[in-house]
């Protein structure tokens, strides 16, 4: 018997693009149960759009709580089998959903995901256990379906980790033994832009800090398992602000790895971190020239 599906949407301030991830939901090759959005206090006219023009939708609203509590109340509202989220600025494919159907049919399959478009996850597997995604986070949030009963029992995300509520859930679902399957094929359209990633590097990086200590305390890992994953973390952060020229973040996340014990050999990042534009542009022409 085919799953009961309930989409659930988070939405704040979303008025310029809700209408087309709502529309794509619309456009599946497999019928959804149910769509719920769940307006997050959105000082726009978010919630009356939806109510106007998507009439099948069902409308929850709540104060701006955040995405995590707009997502554990969608799902305490749902009445499907397993939920699909999808954020109020993305797309799915219009086989979105068929192509992760048959996955549910595992019965400790929690968590079924995708592909992004235009993005070649070079960490990709397609059933990452507790370790892979300790590792690295490869679970993109709009692409998942996610058996409810799983999400219910886990205590859904945590509202105190954002923007890592998602991937915390993951490693706990990981770690009570649910499997995790990544479909080898993209599934959603996700395009952040630069202006929101620099602004957001800090945050995400003192987040999943937080996230991996949080997990490796539930689960009882070794001190230096965690602070080595940690450094790992603020490295990767603080290589992505020097690839968009941010470079007192950069700085700022490298230094933090050092802190954390980032291995002398990545000590260039930090060393790149100090350069003047020019000289980086010069650096990279190197690189690529090599």
């Amino acid at each position: 018997m085919r799953p009961k599906i309930s989409v659930i949407m988070p939405a704040y301030k979303a008025a310029a693009t809700i209408a087309a991830a709502l529309r794509s939901i619309r456009e599946q090759t497999v019928r959804v149960h149910e769509v719920i959005v769940v307006d997050d206090g959105s000082p726009d006219d978010t919630a009356e759009l939806v109510a106007r023009d998507f009439p099948e939708v069902r409308l929850l609203r709540q104060p701006n709580a955040g995405p995590a509590v707009a997502r554990n109340n969608g799902a305490q509202a749902a009445t499907g089998d397993w939920l699909a989220f999808l954020d109020a600025d993305d797309v799915w494919l219009a086989d979105k959903l068929e192509r992760q159907l048959p996955a549910t049919e595992d019965p400790k399959a929690a968590v079924v995901a995708g592909r992004v478009v235009g993005r070649r996850d070079p960490h990709f597997h397609p059933a990452p256990d507790f370790d892979a995604l300790w590792a690295h986070n490869t679970i993109a949030t709009s692409s998942v379906l996610l058996r409810r009963e799983a999400f219910l029992a886990a205590g859904g995300m945590a509202a105190h980790l954002p923007p890592c509520e998602d991937y915390n859930l993951w490693l706990r679902l990981a770690g009570t033994g649910w499997r995790i399957v990544v479909v080898d094929a993209p599934v959603i359209i996700y395009s952040p832009t630069d202006e929101s990633l620099t602004r957001n590097l800090i945050r995400f990086a003192e987040a999943e800090r937080v996230c991996m200590e949080d997990v490796g305390a539930i689960f009882g890992l070794p001190r230096e398992r965690i602070r080595q994953r940690v450094a790992v973390g603020y490295h990767a952060h603080g290589q992505a602000a020097l690839y968009v020229r941010n470079m007192k973040v950069a700085r700022r996340l490298l230094m933090a790895a050092l802190r954390r014990g980032l291995s002398s050999r990545r000590m260039i990042d930090l060393v790149a971190a100090s350069l003047p534009p020019a000289m980086l542009d010069l650096r990279r022409r190197l690189l690529q020239g090599a």
